[in-house]
């Protein structure tokens, strides 16, 4: 039952138009089968953009809460065949706001692009962290592997100190990248 009036079995269409009180066509809100369900129905009305700013400018939104004179329009091919009036159907807009709610409308923007930026920096900090894992990791390699003459020679003491100085805070780097593989490819 499309919000909750029952039409006749050989309905092959139902339209949703806005009653507004002036002449002329009424403004089509919805048009579809008479089997849809009614929160479909509202969820597309206030989801189309058109009928979204329609609403705002007939100053028919409050606080994003729509109240709107409905009629229900039964169709037999292109015969109508039943008609049913919903006077003060009020739903939830999820348009834009509008107007005076404009403080908010910023507000909820900057919250979102703050949550996109953070995302973006968590992607950055895993970014560099498995490049400075790989780095440490091959660093490691070439200093266990027997070293190819050096190219101009340096005090064995001075690069003894570098060495031994760096040590542990590459195998502090390496841990921490195995540690991030492992609990990357456990949550997989």
């Amino acid at each position: 039952m499309l919000f909750d009036q029952e039409f006749a079995s050989g309905t092959t269409l139902v339209r949703v138009v806005a009653l507004t009180g002036k002449k002329g066509q009424p403004p089509l809100l919805w048009e579809g089968l008479p089997s849809t369900d009614t929160a479909t129905v509202i969820r597309q009305i206030s989801r189309n953009k058109r009928i979204v700013e329609w609403l705002y400018q007939s100053g028919r939104v409050r606080q994003r809460m729509a109240t709107v004179d409905l009629q229900l329009q039964g169709y037999y091919g292109r015969k109508r065949i039943a008609s049913h009036t919903l006077p003060g159907y009020r739903f939830m807009v999820r348009g834009r706001r509008r107007g005076r709610n404009l403080g908010e409308e910023i507000v909820i923007r900057s919250f979102d692009l703050v949550e996109r930026v953070l995302l973006l920096m968590a992607q950055m900090v895993h970014e560099r962290d498995v490049v400075v894992g790989r780095v440490a990791e091959v660093g490691l390699r070439r200093t266990s592997e027997p070293a190819v003459a050096p190219p101009a020679p340096a005090s064995p003491s001075d690069a003894l100190a570098q060495i031994v100085e760096s040590m542990p805070k590459l195998m502090e780097m390496v841990e921490s990248f195995r540690k991030a593989r492992r609990e990357g490819s456990s949550a997989e």
